[in-house]
This record gives C-alpha cells, sequence and structure tokens, in this order.
C-alpha cells in the first residue's frame, strides 16, 4: 500500500503545538512498525524538510505542494495540487493531519474516499465567540464551511472518545467511520529524581520552592481567569499562599490581557511566567510541583495532562471533556464553571499528604496504558481498514 502522509503542518504554526507533537511522534513509531507498505510525506515547496528520527529501514519519500493555501482565493488550486500529487504517486489513502488549519477537504470525487483525516477536537464550534475575536465576521462562517465539508472524508481519527462523541453529534459522521487513537507520552516524562538538576531547573526559572503548576495555551477556554480567580479565593478562604507556575507561550493580545488579569487582581508577585520549556526541563517542573492544575473548558485531549501524570505530579483537573477519560481516578476533578469548585479542589490536593501520595502512585500508573507506539499500531490499522473498503 503506498501511503500519503502530510507533514505540511510541522512547516507552519502547528510545529510547537500539539498537532506538531503528534504527527513528530506518530510518523516516528510508524517508522518503526511498517514494512509493509511506502509512505510519500507531503511537504511545502520552498521550506526545509522538517527533521524526524526515521527508524532504519522505513520506506519513505517525500512529495513537494506548491503553498497555496495561505491564500484563502487558492483554496481551490490546492485541491488539485493533493490531486496531483496522489496521482502521480499512485496513492492508495492520504492521511491529513491538519484539515481545518490547511482548510484542505478531499471532496473531489475520484479521491475522496481516500482520504483519512485526524480530528483533535472542535473547540471552534463550541467557543467561536470567544476564539475568533479579532476576524469573527470571517473566521466563523469559514470554519463552520470546513467543518460541514469534513464529513465526506473516508475514515476519521480521533485523539478521544470524547471527540469521537462530539463528531457523531455535530458532524453527523457515523460512528463506524472514526477510530479513536488516544496519544502517548515521551519516554522523557517520568519522575526526576536528580535533586542537583531539580534545584537548577529551578533556579534558571527564578521559581519559588513551592508552586501549582499549569501547561498549555492561553486562549480564552483554557480558562486561566478562573485559575486567578481561585488562586486569590486559596488565599482568602483557605489561606493557602502558593504561587503559580503558567508554562507557554508567552505573547500575543490573549497574553497581553492575561498579564493584565493578573496585575488586576494583585497577584504579580504569585505568579510566573516561564515561556517556552525543552521537554527535559519540563519533566523536571513536573516532578517537582505540588500540585498541577488544568482548568480548561475543553480539551480533545489534554497532552499535558498526561505528560504531569507520568512524572508524578498531583493533578487537579477540569471534570469536563476529555479529561475524566485521559486520567480516571488519578486526578480530582473540578467544575471548571465554578471558582469554588477550581479552589476546593486545589486545596483538597494542598492539603491532604494521603491524597497527594495517592495520586503520585495512581499517575504514572495510569499514564503508561498511552503510548505513541500504541498510536502508532492503531493507526496502521486504519489504514488496512481503509485499504478494504476502497
Amino acid at each position: 500500500m503506498r501511503i500519503g502522509f502530510d507533514l505540511r503542518p510541522l512547516q507552519l504554526s502547528s510545529s510547537v503545538m500539539g498537532i506538531g507533537v503528534y504527527i513528530k511522534n506518530l510518523v516516528k513509531s510508524i517508522s518503526a512498525q511498517d514494512r509493509e507498505n511506502r509512505y510519500v510525506f507531503l511537504t511545502v515547496e520552498g521550506r526545509e524538510i522538517p527533521d524526524i528520527d526515521f527508524a532504519p529501514g522505513f520506506d519513505c519519500e517525500f512529495a513537494k505542494v506548491k503553498m497555496t493555501f495561505e491564500n484563502q482565493l487558492n483554496i481551490i488550486t490546492d485541491k488539485m495540487n493533493i490531486h496531483k500529487v496522489v496521482d502521480q504517486h499512485s496513492l492508495d489513502i492520504v492521511h491529513f493531519t491538519s484539515p481545518f488549519e490547511l482548510k484542505i477537504h478531499f471532496d473531489l470525487k475520484q479521491h475522496r474516499k481516500r482520504s483519512i483525516l485526524t480530528i483533535y477536537d472542535l473547540t471552534p464550534k463550541f467557543f467561536s465567540d470567544i476564539i475568533f475575536v479579532k476576524k469573527r465576521a470571517l473566521l466563523k462562517p469559514v470554519f463552520n464551511h470546513l467543518l460541514s465539508c469534513v464529513p465526506i472524508g473516508g475514515h476519521f481519527l480521533s485523539i478521544s472518545e470524547n471527540t469521537k462523541k462530539d463528531m457523531v453529534k455535530l458532524m453527523k459522521i457515523p460512528q463506524e467511520k472514526i477510530t479513536v487513537t488516544h496519544l502517548g507520552r515521551d519516554e522523557l516524562f517520568q519522575p526526576v529524581e536528580d535533586t542537583v538538576f531539580l534545584e537548577s531547573v529551578r533556579r534558571k526559572y527564578t521559581l519559588p520552592e513551592h508552586f501549582a503548576l499549569y501547561v498549555g495555551g492561553i486562549s480564552p477556554h483554557k480558562n486561566l481567569n478562573s485559575l486567578l480567580e481561585a488562586l486569590v479565593l486559596l488565599n482568602v478562604e483557605y489561606h493557602i499562599n502558593i504561587p503559580l507556575v503558567i508554562v507557554g507561550k508567552a505573547d500575543g493580545f490573549h497574553f497581553q490581557a492575561l498579564k493584565e488579569r493578573v496585575e488586576y487582581l494583585k497577584l504579580t508577585d504569585r505568579v510566573h511566567f516561564t515561556g517556552y520549556v525543552p521537554d527535559e526541563e519540563l519533566a523536571a517542573l513536573y516532578s517537582q510541583a505540588d500540585l498541577f492544575v488544568m482548568p480548561s473548558l475543553y480539551e480533545g485531549f489534554g497532552l499535558p495532562l498526561l505528560e504531569a501524570m507520568a512524572c508524578g505530579a498531583p493533578c487537579a483537573v477540569s471534570g469536563t471533556s476529555s479529561f475524566p477519560e485521559i486520567a480516571g481516578s488519578a486526578a480530582v476533578l473540578f467544575d471548571p464553571k465554578n471558582i469554588d469548585s477550581i479552589a476546593e479542589a486545589m486545596h483538597r490536593v494542598l492539603c491532604s499528604d494521603e491524597l497527594k501520595a495517592e495520586l503520585k502512585k495512581k499517575g504514572p500508573r495510569k499514564a503508561k496504558l498511552f503510548s505513541w507506539d500504541k498510536t502508532a499500531s492503531q493507526t496502521i490499522e486504519a489504514y488496512k481498514k481503509m485499504k478494504k473498503n476502497l
């Protein structure tokens, strides 16, 4: 079987986001497992090919696609360019890894059944009014149009059962056309016990000895304003004055708004922004955090939660969307729309050595159930299933 695989998101904004983590790890694991099929990786013409650690003996090549998709008026041209690649390389199926970002939908009749699309979540559908703030008049209808086009694809990969449920309900995709392939974790994420390294990382980012930790984006649906208010309530109601460390991209208008909120709530001395942190150092932060907290209103999977559990961080997270599915009993769940609930959950973890110890044991055990090797094997099986149905 000849399989097309879209690497273009790695050459665009998704390279350092969750989508980029997914693509790099999935391809690396596929290359170590699949010796039956040949892979043709779609890349942007004129841009450097992403650096991926392919296993020896992996059968693959690269196909360049002209960069037209960044212009809304060239969507049709982009589709035609993709179809040329499909024909030239005699591809049996093509895996699109970021269909919404690239505005790619395999809707020409002769090829639509050959497409397999990974859908991470439907966040823009649930929170379009707060996500499409600057260009709402343009972006909201564009996304809704893309959403309506997606169901004609051949098969779909969902990164959680929760996202699958949303796809069936909101996109009217038959359940049998969706395969759930949970994300995995890098083996780097495990409890760090080197005290010298732990201390050096903490000092590098000028962090206090005890802290609560959040890792992820700062867009409005991540609900960080509620976390800040819970931090205030934690002090007023429970007399706990623990600092909060926020790891993630520290720029853009969402970041500026968050900083202003920190100042308004008089939390400047208690909230620390680190910006991007390399994985090795991030594992050290997870490992020494008194609490990992993630108050998102919606997540397709929640990879930072998996990483935190793998490192043995006591976790308190939203009891919504995919979090209960991923964490099970290895985290304390709260209502992200209720400030009292967030503060109470944080208090429970921070003030109970017994609960902390329990979560530290359960987290790594739960995290071991998720691996990129498993994600890859499930994805390869989905490819085979598609081929049979062509």
